[in-house]
């Protein structure tokens, strides 16, 4: 659908009692949380190498030297030189000229150059963004209770049998949040830990070895999987009883067409092009057909010359998803907007944007492989993807009022009259920032929203 959520009254969502549509306007760059953030790596922030440290720890990190399959990190200058012009020869052997969508995949996920398969530090301070589960364990602890919570309702409905509980997480990057997850089930919830298998779906050689050594101590229950490919064709859920499909900052990592309607209705595509040894971006009228008609659904909302993002690839994946687990509830955790905010006029140009060192790029052929590219993840054409797959929405919330609905409030401690009223670094004064950062407008609580879908 391509109208606005409704900002009247809110339907109540089955079971749950949570609103089912209230997102409100919602900012285009994530901010970084108000609570100190714990690097993921010590090593110095210009462009050497760096690799997991000697003892395997996956938060320590060390100047190391590159090759004998040395995990290395940040690219040289030599290297970058070195990926742009594997780029100019991807463009010339594609007949000069490839989508938008083909070059931000090739960005991202080529083997060589792509930025989330390229070794290095990418989350927290000493990355390129952070993520809520690198705010503190607050995150991942309101999950797993949140999960297991789900799980006994299954059981309390009769639903699943006797078959494993699964928790599948898409895009499982550094394994901190699935650590965090099970350190907390198997502490609190043995009866759920007990059952579990936990599914870390993951593409990046660099980020599953550090998920591998954060989650040792569960190593008998995690399965990892390469591609979401890979979780459709195999096994891997073979006598599950509940799933829950699990993503966290996943499909705003996925490539997206750029496109536009001119004032006589004509519809155009970006495509990126070599001029002068060097990519540069135009646009084209030969709007591929899905991308066409991803405008004719969704694209009334844009008035001409607006430039809006079709994540063709991440709508392709949900739906698939969606068919091939039926019994499964899928929660997504993403930054995005309903159309409404989207055709905003001061998002005239789009919204993608490049993120290096916690910085916006405006040139985002500078530094290939080294920049992260994403764009905002339109909502509402995810769920009405998952509907037309057969889901049912049970929530679209603002992350800050979901978490909060759902009791996030219970993980904060009292502070009066202990250290941390007077150490901003005690592990109280820490986690109670921490759930501040999650729920608040100003961090992470306006910026994100959470769909839950599952089968009726």
């Amino acid at each position: 659908m391509t109208s606005p959520l409704s900002p009247g009254r809110k339907a109540r969502a089955r079971g749950a009692g949570l609103p089912t549509e209230n997102i409100r306007s919602v900012r285009l760059v994530c901010p970084a949380p108000a609570a100190p953030m714990p690097a993921r790596g010590a090593g110095r922030k210009g462009e050497e190498r760096v690799g997991l440290g000697r003892g395997g720890d996956p938060d320590r990190y060390e100047d190391q030297k590159g090759g004998n399959g040395t995990m290395t990190g940040r690219a040289a200058p030599a290297d970058r030189a070195a990926c742009a012009e594997r780029l100019l020869r991807h463009l010339r052997n594609e007949g000069g000229r490839i989508g938008f969508g083909a070059w931000m995949a090739f960005a991202l996920y080529d083997p060589v150059c792509g930025y989330y398969f390229r070794p290095g530090v990418k989350i927290g301070r000493a990355g390129d963004f952070y993520t809520a589960s690198a705010v503190g364990d607050a995150y991942g602890a309101f999950w797993a209770r949140d999960f297991a919570r789900r799980f006994e309702a299954w059981r309390e409905a009769g639903a699943g049998g006797e078959g494993f509980l699964a928790i599948v997480e898409l895009g499982a990057g550094d394994g901190r949040f699935a650590a965090q997850v099970l350190d907390r089930l198997a502490a609190e919830r043995p009866e759920v830990y007990g059952r579990l298998r936990y599914v870390a779906v993951e593409a990046s050689p660099w980020h599953r070895e550090g998920l591998f050594l954060r989650t040792k101590p569960h190593r008998p229950l995690l399965q990892l999987v390469p591609t979401p490919e890979a979780l459709l064709s195999g096994d891997v859920l073979a006598g599950a009883g509940p799933v829950i499909v699990f993503a966290n900052e996943f499909y705003d990592a996925f490539p997206v067409e750029r496109l536009k309607k001119a004032p006589d209705g004509r519809l155009f595509w970006q495509v990126v092009r070599e001029e002068a040894g060097r990519p540069v971006l135009a646009w084209a009228d030969d709007v591929p057909a899905e991308a066409r008609a991803y405008a004719e659904r969704f694209g009334g909302a844009f008035s001409p010359e607006h430039v809006f993002e079709a994540p063709l690839e991440g709508l392709r994946l949900y739906r698939r998803l969606a068919e091939a687990f039926p019994g499964a509830t899928f929660i997504t955790v993403d930054y995005g907007l309903p159309f409404a905010e989207l055709a905003a006029p001061h998002r005239r140009e789009g919204t993608v944007v490049g993120f290096w060192r916690h910085r916006l790029r405006d040139d985002w052929f500078e530094r290939p492989g080294e920049m992260d590219l994403t764009a905002q993840v339109p909502v509402e054409a995810y769920r009405s993807e998952g509907e037309a797959g057969g889901l049912a929405t049970e929530a679209l919330l603002p992350q800050g009022e979901y978490l909060v609905a759902r009791g996030i409030l219970d993980f904060l401690q009292p502070a009066v009259g202990t250290p941390a009223e007077r150490d901003p670094f005690h592990p109280i004064a820490r986690r109670n920032r921490a759930v501040r950062a999650l729920i608040l407008p100003d961090g992470f609580g306006q910026a994100f929203f959470v769909l839950v879908q599952r089968r009726p």
